[in-house]
């Protein structure tokens, strides 16, 4: 059924991830505006790559997104190595369990709820001392694992190993979508994108108009950025915290919709 059969959908992931999700919203009969607001960027620095050839002194590996997978391991194939057999793996949902996969890793945790506060309270649950743990990530990655592993003294390390930038000049290119109301939805896949689409429209005279349009939001981190920034119609995946959560989300909104029209 393509219960978006119509609609014009705003996607503003990066130029690299904006393809599937366009993908997921055509084959549900949707039109993707492609209007990528942050861009990532690699941290090859001597810290990073003296944490790699460290690697061995770990238990752990943490991986909270799919582009901390990428990145670290960039760095990690500069170096030609073989995974330590000592350490292991926990990935914060599915698709980035798979993109450790795709690197030819098994995955040794991941947890039911995808969201870094169940990922910190299972993990602990079922590993109580746990040893070393680096947790890999961007620079805005939010602080939720840090502060369980401060409070539950357990030993971690952070490793940066991208940066995360806004797309320079993409005023031009969303603007007029908004001017001329021709958007029925906003998707965002980070509390990041919210921040950037904030900073480029928010001296608009029309701004608070824009912001009542459904935003649709992958997760709760990131729907919890929209009501701070003002939007008043925020939809959340219940459970599953993925691109395809968000399309079922917005199916559900619209057929909903079209039957209190209808009726």
């Amino acid at each position: 059924m393509e219960n978006l059969q119509g609609r014009t959908i705003l996607v503003t992931r990066s130029k690299k991830s904006k393809g599937a999700f366009s993908e997921q919203i055509r084959k549900a009969g949707g039109n993707p505006v492609e209007v990528p607001l942050l861009q990532f960027a690699i941290r090859d620095t001597m810290e990073n790559n003296q944490m790699i050839n460290g690697l061995h002194d770990y238990n752990w590996v943490f991986f909270t997104s799919i582009n901390g997978v990428e990145f670290f391991f960039e760095l990690w194939n500069k170096h030609k190595k073989s995974w330590p057999a000592n350490v292991k793996l926990a990935a914060v949902g599915e698709k980035t369990g798979n993109a450790l996969l795709g690197q030819g890793i098994n995955v040794d945790f991941v947890p039911d709820t995808f969201s870094a506060s169940n990922m910190a309270d299972q993990f602990l649950k079922r590993y109580p001392e746990p040893g070393r743990i680096l947790l890999v990530r961007g620079n805005l990655s939010r602080p939720t694992l840090p502060e369980v592993f401060r409070q539950q003294r357990v030993f971690f390390q952070t490793m940066t190993v991208y940066d995360t930038l806004p797309v320079e000049d993409q005023q031009a290119s969303l603007i007029p979508f908004l001017e001329r109301g021709l958007l029925d939805a906003y998707t965002f896949t980070s509390p990041s994108t919210i921040s950037a689409f904030h900073n480029i429209c928010c001296s608009h005279k029309d701004y608070h108009r824009f912001l009542l349009k459904p935003c649709v939001c992958i997760g709760p981190t990131t729907a919890s950025e929209a009501e701070k920034t003002g939007f008043s119609n925020v939809l959340t995946p219940p459970s599953n915290y993925t691109i395809e959560g968000m399309i079922e989300v917005m199916e559900r909104y619209f057929k909903q919709k079209g039957q209190d029209i209808n009726g």
